[in-house]
């Protein structure tokens, strides 16, 4: 192992304690004994370790890098974006800058890491939107703190900062049920990642809680099997149509509302649609969609707050930080008791 590439990590494994103990015990803060604080110091110095957290003025970078699979934010305008701009500019406030890395689905593929990431030229990471298993152990490796934004991992876990999906998409649900509706479907596919894992649980236990009927078939595969990104834009109807249907995104109503419409289903009359984020694809179409706002300001602060916490050594963050969503009424759900839009 070279001394150049000796990371708070390397001395956590070989001690069998935590990369924080680790970094609380060469900051000299509370929370570690003396005995152990001289047992890691030793270590580190052994392995030829440099201290940022001791050395301030001249390892540590006051830099946060930030991660973004580059179709997240292609259109410059997605909600991703929005994150970005709120985290800088909350950084900046407090003293401190950011490093954006777009990654591309080759690299993301193969685990390419920035240079800044390898040269450890910033104190954490934060990862935007999603990146996938391999990308993520990559990352890992690294031995820099990581905060995800936006998503979770249950095989690479870091703290993460999310909207409060399964409570957010449960409240939907409940929302078409208090106004009629006893069919409901899900659209999403619930394998592909943690957050629609998370929205379809929302929907079900909803489901359950009303006993509701549910077939497997009024579930839809919205993902490219390819990519595993991008909505599809044809969907598999069941025969048996719900009177509603929970998107997973905006993205993904947007284009199943077109599709309803193709095969002479109208929204909302026939089919009521929700969706999720409250981004541009929620009002650029007709009928604008009733879906959950969450709010990339929120986000953005609470994953400040977290990471730089983090940052310096803080053992009393939870694994996830959530953050409510709000319900915008609009035009893509109509009331079966009634026969009204929202």
């Amino acid at each position: 192992m070279s001394k150049k590439g000796i990371k708070m990590k390397d001395i956590a494994n070989m001690l069998g304690v935590s990369t924080v103990t680790v970094s609380k015990a060469l900051a000299d803060k509370d929370g570690v004994s003396e005995e152990l604080k001289k047992k890691i110091k030793e270590t580190a110095r052994e392995l030829g370790y440099r201290n940022r957290d001791t050395m301030r003025s001249g390892s540590a970078t006051n830099t946060v890098g930030i991660l973004v699979a580059d179709h997240f934010v292609a259109s410059g305008q997605s909600f991703y974006w929005d994150i970005y701009q709120s985290i800088v500019k909350s950084l900046r406030q407090r003293g401190y800058y950011a490093m954006l890395e777009m990654i591309s689905v080759k690299d993301e593929q193969e685990g390419n890491i920035p240079a800044f990431v390898r040269e450890e030229k910033v104190d954490i990471i934060f990862v935007l939107g999603w990146l996938g298993r391999t990308y993520l152990r990559a990352l890992d490796a690294a031995g820099l703190p990581l905060l995800y934004v936006d998503f979770y991992s249950k095989a690479n876990r870091a703290t993460a900062v999310i909207a409060d999906m399964l409570y957010d998409t449960y409240q939907m649900t409940e929302y078409l049920y208090s106004i009629g509706h006893r069919r409901i479907g899900f659209v999403g596919s619930i394998h592909a990642t943690s957050d629609i894992e998370d929205r379809y649980l929302g929907y079900y236990k909803s489901v359950i809680r009303r006993r509701l009927p549910y077939q497997e078939d009024w579930v839809l595969e919205d993902r490219d099997e390819v990519s595993g990104t991008v909505p599809k834009r044809v969907f598999q109807l069941p025969e048996n149509m719900p009177t509603a249907f929970v998107c997973n995104n905006d993205e993904t109503a947007y284009y199943f509302i077109h599709y309803l419409e193709s095969k002479g289903f109208r929204v909302p009359e026939d089919v009521s649609v929700t969706g999720f984020y409250d981004n541009k694809f929620a009002t650029a179409g007709t009928p604008a969609i009733t879906t959950i706002r969450v709010d990339a300001r929120r986000i953005a602060e609470s994953a400040v707050n977290a990471g730089l916490r983090l940052m310096w050594g803080s053992e009393s963050l939870p694994d996830m930080v959530l953050v409510r969503g709000e319900m915008v009424m609009r035009d893509s759900v109509q009331s079966l008791e009634t026969g009204e839009g929202n």
